[in-house]
């Protein structure tokens, strides 16, 4: 069990898992394995808030000198009059007290692998596989909130219960046959071809019930005002593949490909097989020249789909409420398309490997460009047509990036090893064509131009934040973007929605370094990301309440306080740019110093002990960064592909130490 980061929250996880092996003959193995996982979380209240529940939400507006923290003489909690006051916030102690969230997750994974082998002869081998694979899960979420929390009268309705809950089933099972033939020529040293059939079911019902106005203790969702809904989904996808694996001239020369056909439930032409191909080729050098132990030149080409959401080929119908007592049923916003298919990705790689001085240095680097075609959307379409959107396959969407990594060992004796590794990589992507129905349109998940948000438009990179500023304009079209703090001495200025960052890292490395003397090691992990610029809500709503740690500093204004001059400046979302900032850091991710018990001093005090180590470890133990929020690698809408850039309210990050004993029988 592991305590949260505020009171009465935590996290308990269980776990049992079997594994099974068997042998008949020389032909035939199975396995089968089974686990079984319970996590148990009360993760309490955060993130964005528009009634004052969420207590980094509230503390931006109360002073830290009321003592929120405290109870009255008749053992209540103290009412927090800032924020509005009454019933328009909350005291985060009081919720955290007495307010209940939980969720309780039960997950069973199943797994069956059964081979024979059809044939052993000489140089040649076919096996023949089965496999079957079983994920199901059921969430139980609970949310009890009485009426006496301070908030709770704000909708006229005290007390409130909702019951969250999420079945799933996820299933796969696949049929292959393996042909294996190695010669040991030098020209051909051995060949593999395999082909097999897929299927996968994936389904889940999720719904929620919700009551309110219950009566004191009463934590029944069948009492009360009640509201439900409810959404499932099921998806059936099927494929058959073939592949085939060449090595040549001793196994230097490595050639690969095959072609997998997929189709699926959720497609427009549901029977219709989408082929995806995929070949790549290496070329193995060994000691090429002195120094140079070896140096693999690599490249591939393969393509894969993303098949469309759930819904996206039909015409669905919604409720259209009741009507003299009657339910109605109309047709939803968004128009499905019966011809949709599924999105194409192309993806090109080309790279090396080397090793030098006798492994003492290794490198490896990577460029990569991938294409995205037919891509699914939802562009908006006239209010006066009756709809919202369009679900159509249109536009395309490339991704470029490297990746480099070096691996140096200086030091490599009996009783000292040092290594240190460091990688490096970034990329960009840009929406290439869009066609011309499909006007530009914001990217779901944000707040609006006020704090900045993602769009999908020609020629714009995906990761850029749009948002409000004051311009200068030239025939209508803007010239350039005036300086930050122009609205507060000139509120009339031209405004428009500019580019005014990009969320995208310039670059992000990582260095990981290993220590060992004798049997005793170190290893630290830093991350350093250099660029990649974050809407800061945050520092908003705390500048917003006069409440920013850094409020009373100078500003570029002598009349004002910096809280002061920043808020002005963004004059209710004209000037967004004054709380997009930039994101670098340099983070300790992880320290873990570990001692291996030597194994004479084992046997010395036991014969049934084969290994004994102890470990303390650390995780996020330091963080530099010039960011003014607490961790600008959070995201208000989760892992989500667009606006992954709002700080909005959030827990700060956790910091762990823990000190743990391994002992091998």
């Amino acid at each position: 069990m592991e305590k949260g980061t505020a009171r009465k929250t935590s996290a308990r996880l269980q776990s049992v898992r079997l594994n099974l092996d068997q042998s008949l003959g020389s032909r035939f193995r199975a396995s089968m394995g089974l686990g079984a996982t319970r996590n148990f979380l009360r993760r309490g209240i955060s993130n964005n808030d528009n009634i004052g529940i969420s207590p980094i939400y509230t503390f931006g507006y109360t002073p830290s000198f009321f003592r929120l923290d405290e109870k009255t003489e008749s053992g209540n909690w103290v009412v927090n009059p800032f924020n509005g006051g009454g019933v328009n916030t909350t005291n985060p102690f009081q919720t955290f007290d007495v307010l209940r969230s939980d969720e309780d997750v039960y997950r069973i994974i199943g797994n069956i692998n059964a081979n024979y082998s059809l044939l052993v002869r000489g140089h040649h081998s076919i096996d023949l596989n089965g496999q079957f694979g079983l994920d199901r899960f059921q969430q139980d979420g609970n949310q009890y909130s009485p009426a006496l929390l301070q908030y709770e009268l704000n909708d006229g309705l005290p007390g409130t219960v909702v019951e969250a809950n999420v079945n799933s089933r996820n299933m796969n099972s696949s049929l292959n046959a393996v042909w294996t033939f190695t010669p040991g020529w030098r020209l051909l040293t051995s060949a593999t071809t395999s082909a097999g059939l897929v299927a996968e079911e994936q389904g889940q019902n999720v719904y929620r019930l919700r009551a309110q106005g219950l009566l004191p203790g009463v934590v029944n969702v069948n009492q009360g005002q009640q509201n439900s809904e409810q959404t499932r989904t099921l998806f059936r996808d099927q494929a058959m593949y073939l592949n085939t694996d060449v090595r040549l001239f001793s196994e230097r020369l490595t050639v690969s490909g095959g072609v997998r056909a997929d189709r699926s439930s959720a497609n427009g032409d549901r029977e219709k097989w989408y082929a995806y191909p995929r070949v790549s080729g290496s070329y193995l050098f060994d000691n090429p020249i002195s120094a140079i132990d070896n140096v693999k030149l690599r490249a591939a080409y393969g393509q894969t789909g993303n098949r469309p959401r759930y819904g996206d080929r039909d015409l669905t119908l919604a409720s259209g409420g009741v009507i003299e007592g009657r339910s109605t049923l109309v047709v939803a916003g968004v128009i499905g398309n019966p011809v949709i298919r599924p999105e194409t990705l192309n993806e090109t790689e080309f790279g090396f490997d080397a090793s030098l001085l006798n492994q003492r240095i290794s490198m490896e680097a990577t460029y990569y460009t991938r294409n995205l075609t037919n891509q699914l959307l939802q562009p908006a379409i006239a209010p006066t047509s009756g709809f919202t959107n369009l679900v159509v396959n249109a536009g395309r969407l490339t991704n470029q990036g490297y990746e480099a990594a070096l691996t140096v060992v200086p030091v490599r004796t009996r009783d000292w090893d040092v290594s240190t590794r460091a990688s490096y990589q970034t990329n960009r992507q840009e929406v290439n064509d869009l066609p011309a129905y499909v006007p530009p349109f914001p990217a779901p998940n944000s707040f609006g131009d006020a704090y900045g948000r993602s769009y999908i438009r020609t020629g714009n990179r995906t990761t850029m934040i749009w948002g409000s500023a004051p311009v200068e304009l030239k025939d209508g079209v803007v010239v350039r973007q005036l300086p930050i703090g122009t609205l507060i001495d000139n509120p009339t200025a031209d405004r428009r929605i500019v580019p005014i960052g990009d969320a995208n890292p310039r670059y992000q490395m990582a260095f990981s370094n290993q220590v060992r003397f004798r049997s005793l090691s170190l290893n630290f992990l830093l991350d350093w990301r250099h660029g990649g610029d974050v809407s800061n809500m945050t520092n908003n709503l705390y500048d917003e309440g006069q409440l920013a740690r850094d409020y009373m500093a100078p500003s570029p204004v002598d009349t004002m306080t910096l809280g002061q001059w920043r808020y002005a400046s963004w004059r209710g979302g004209g000037d967004t740019r004054v709380y997009v900032q930039d994101g670098s850091y340099v983070k300790l991710r992880e320290v873990a110093l570990m001692y291996d018990v030597p194994g004479s001093f084992i046997r010395r005090y036991s014969s049934h002990v084969s290994s004994l180590s102890v470990q303390l470890q650390g995780r996020n133990l330091a963080t530099w960064t010039s960011y003014w929020g607490a961790d600008s690698e959070f995201n208000n809408f989760g892992n989500v592909n667009l606006n992954r850039f709002i700080d909005l309210a959030p827990f700060p990050p956790t910091r762990s130490v823990w000190f743990s004993i391994n002992v091998g029988f």
